[in-house]
């Protein structure tokens, strides 16, 4: 895959929690044209998010090192946080709704490159503070071209 390119970014959330039905899950998908660059050791993606209601937008900046991705959010919502198998990230997810303590434990981070696109896939879990725990799988697919 070309490491500095326009890109197609499909986002697929997975999540589950102990009081739904084991086969019940939610499933929120995101859809965007994004920017892939190579610098040195790191990978960035970045992309915009426009919420549907308000019209608001949220930048993303993903950066992908080796064994490890970080998520940086800015504009409407506000958040960041680190993956690294067998790691804990603490952070407040900043909304217009109010501020939230956010706690994630990485299980699994996987990436996956193949001629013109990249899958990453990711295991972790939420803990929303005072709200039951959340088991979350990610798969963020990158196809080179704006098609």
């Amino acid at each position: 895959m070309n490491k500095n390119s326009e890109v197609q970014v499909e986002i697929t959330n997975f999540q589950h929690t102990d009081t739904m039905d084991p086969l019940d899950m939610d499933i929120l998908r995101t859809k965007a044209l994004g920017r892939l660059t190579q610098k040195k050791e790191a990978l960035f993606l970045v992309y915009k998010e426009r919420d549907a209601e308000s019209g608001e937008i949220t930048r993303n900046i993903i950066t992908f090192r080796k064994g490890q991705m970080r998520l940086h959010k800015s504009g409407q919502i506000c958040w960041e946080a680190e993956f690294e198998v067998g790691r804990s990230y603490a952070a407040v997810y900043q909304t217009p709704y109010g501020n939230y303590p956010m706690r994630v434990h990485t299980l699994e981070l996987e990436v996956v490159e193949e001629d013109h696109q990249m899958l990453v896939r990711l295991h972790y879990l939420l803990d929303q503070g005072q709200q039951e725990e959340v088991d979350c799988k990610m798969e963020i697919l990158l196809k080179e071209g704006l098609l």
